[in-house]
């Protein structure tokens, strides 16, 4: 995986989660691997000063690399420059994907030549257990308990509807 050298948002770091986990985070033009067992896989990426998130899920083959790009998401620049972390939370509220960065694939790879730097690539036979081979989550990132109470002060203060408060609550819960 690797981060696009775009201006926008150039000063904030893209959190990588895959899984649930997170991975590490992103500045502009930074690149990591990730080694994952083939299955399902969910792969998130989030600003820790801006609301929302972007996930993509997909099934990765064994023997196999594939390629993604995190960049920003040009679709979250208007709400938040018109109407600040408001404008934010509310583009967070109405899509699914939100927040400042978007993940987008840029091909799987087979593994028969040497990997390339920014992957998430394969182990040769599917395990029933995942493993990360990466830095464990920073300090200061909020807990799902953390994240929850910030989502309900949200419902409480009407920011979101309680159709988008059931949605995220159930998103957090099952990233535990």
């Amino acid at each position: 995986m690797s981060r696009s050298t775009d201006l926008l948002y150039l000063g904030a770091a893209a959190r990588l989660w895959v899984n649930g986990q997170q991975i590490r985070s992103l500045s502009r033009g930074d690149t990591t691997s990730v080694d994952v067992d083939p299955g399902r896989v969910t792969i998130t990426t989030d600003a820790a000063t801006a609301p929302g998130r972007f996930t993509i899920s997909l099934n990765v083959e064994p023997n196999k690399e594939y390629q993604f790009e995190v960049s920003p998401r040009t679709e979250s620049y208007a709400p938040m420059a018109l109407f600040g972390f408001l404008g934010a939370v509310a583009d967070a509220s109405v899509n699914q994907n939100s927040g400042s960065f978007q993940i987008r694939a840029t091909g799987p790879k087979d593994n028969s030549v040497a990997p390339l730097p920014g992957a998430v690539k394969t182990s040769k036979k599917p395990v029933t257990e995942k493993k990360f081979h990466s830095s464990p989550t920073k300090q200061g990132d909020p807990s799902p308990k953390e994240r929850l109470q910030e989502l309900k002060k949200l419902l409480d203060d009407g920011l979101i509807n309680q159709e988008d408060y059931d949605q995220k609550k159930r998103q957090i819960l099952k990233d535990i």
